[in-house]
């Protein structure tokens, strides 16, 4: 039989009952108090606008759901058993689970969540994604696509930092990334970032690269504080040097000079070869480009064996040869060691270490002493000569090599011929032309322009712009003209002495 009171009901003992209690409130109050029942559920409320509050502790042994908001100043979740403690975040829908933490704004500051599409995982600040673990694995930071194992990126300018609190001495390692070779369980490579040489080096760093081959880990290449790179050691003084130590002696060692940059009026960048010398010094052979302008354009290219300029290009592609005075005009220039007859200022060799052709320092001409040559006059004693072609050596007179034979029959052109004696002006060098002062060697001969008007076959002609100029007189066409002459003096004076 159900019970109704319109009042207060106070009982000092305890109350069983197998229905339902209503009550618009119901307190109990006791120093330790406590609700139980052996089945059934227990309802707070009905509307979502109650409150329900727990000065105590609120134990769960079976699970505890929640439709709507939980606001608790701390929450622990522990087990004494051995189960690990579990929070469990479940969606029955295909959206987002997300733990946000905020303030009292509606703006979520901070918090975790994981899109249920593709299980991907991302941590976010200020409502922005930060870190975000794609279900592949990939990490990213800045992204929400990583394309690697890890992928850091920002809008702007990316910076990755690797920090180390080293003090001032030399080569102090500061900060290394290392790559690791699982298979192997070997470091087969490293970058390390180390402190400068020299005085206060807190503030000045330098990149050293190692590499592991067969086993043998060691530096490989070094960037110092200044820019300067090396290959094959850690003392880098130049630009760029590369050295082998495995063969201390070997060539193939490059080391490049200073660099000077196109507001220098003028120096030199220089590319030096070098072997080590014992192993203690160093003596190089180099290539050198010269400025001499203020745009820094090149002018000249100089090669040097140790400290001395042996050839020089300059910049109109004129090559000088053991010298560098430039004012000769010349395509080739080659300088003598010394004026004296046995040094040559060029020699051609043949595959025998024959001489094929020599100009010496006083000034004699070698056609060569190669045996096996008809063209060698130096063995044979005839006289050389350049034709047409430019070719140089000797001109077969023999009956073979000739045709179109005719007897000398007509040589009054011969007594037209005025010879005289003359003095050769001297010439300006560079330009080639004639001065007002001659050389002091008095010569017999012909005028060229005089002997054209008389037979033109016994001149020769060079070309200029298009135009054909009569340049000297060839004078071993006379040879067989005398001869004629003289046969037909003999024969007169046979003939008149026979009267």
């Amino acid at each position: 039989m159900p019970i109704s009171l319109s009042g207060s009901l106070n009982l000092s003992g305890s109350l069983t009952t197998t229905g339902t209690i209503t009550a618009t409130t119901l307190v109990v109050e006791t120093i330790t108090s406590s609700i139980s029942s052996i089945t059934g559920s227990t309802n707070f409320g009905s509307l979502s606008s109650n409150t329900h509050k727990f000065t105590g502790s609120l134990n769960a042994s079976g699970s505890g759901n929640f439709s709507g908001s939980l606001t608790a100043t701390d929450l622990i979740v522990s087990d004494t058993y051995a189960n690990d403690p579990l929070i469990k975040l479940v969606t029955t829908t295909s959206g987002n689970v997300e733990v946000q933490m905020r303030t009292t704004t509606t703006t979520y500051n901070a918090g975790i969540g994981v899109v249920t599409s593709g299980y991907d995982f991302s941590l976010f600040t200020n409502n922005t994604t930060r870190l975000f673990i794609s279900s592949s694995g990939n990490v990213g930071i800045g992204t929400s696509s990583p394309n690697r194992l890890l992928d850091v990126s920002s809008g702007g300018d990316t910076y990755l930092r690797v920090a180390g609190n080293r003090g001032n001495a030399d080569d102090l390692h500061v900060a290394n990334v290392e790559f690791y070779n699982s298979n192997s369980t070997r470091i087969i490579a490293e970058i390390r970032a180390i402190t400068g040489t020299g005085g206060t080096q807190s503030n000045s760093g330098q990149l050293a690269f190692y590499t592991n081959n067969a086993g043998t880990y060691a530096e490989r290449m070094r960037i110092t504080s200044g820019g300067n790179v090396g290959i094959g050691t850690s003392t880098v003084n130049s630009k760029f040097i590369v050295i082998d130590n495995a063969e201390p002696n070997a060539s193939g060692n490059i080391t490049t000079g200073t660099q000077f940059a196109a507001s220098i009026a003028s120096g030199f960048a220089s590319l030096n070869l070098g072997a080590y010398d014992n192993g203690s010094s160093i003596r190089y052979g180099y290539l050198r480009t010269a400025y001499s302008d203020n745009a820094g354009s090149p002018s000249e290219m100089r090669f040097y064996t140790g400290a001395t300029e042996r050839m020089r290009i300059t910049s109109a592609g004129d090559v000088y040869i053991g010298s560098s005075t430039t004012n000769k005009s010349s395509r080739l220039v080659v300088y003598g060691e010394d004026t004296v007859g046995n040094y040559y200022a060029l020699r051609c060799y043949s595959v025998g270490s024959d001489i094929l052709f020599g100009v010496r320092t006083d000034g004699y001409i070698n056609s060569g002493t190669f045996t096996n040559s008809p063209y060698n006059l130096v063995r044979t004693g005839r006289v050389m000569m350049v034709d047409s072609s430019g070719g140089v050596g000797y001109q077969s007179s023999t009956r073979e090599s000739k045709t179109n034979i005719n007897n000398l029959t007509d040589i009054s052109f011969l007594y037209q011929l005025n010879p005289v004696s003359f003095n050769y002006r001297k010439t300006e060098e560079i330009s080639n032309t004639f001065t007002d002062e001659y050389n002091e060697d008095l010569h017999y001969g012909l005028i060229a322009d005089e002997v054209e008007k008389v037979n033109k076959e016994l001149v020769f002609y060079n070309e200029k712009n298009g135009q054909k100029e009569v340049a000297g007189v060839e004078y071993g066409k006379l040879t067989a003209v005398l001869v004629k002459a003289i046969q037909e003096l003999t024969a007169r004076v046979q003939y008149l002495e026979n009267k």
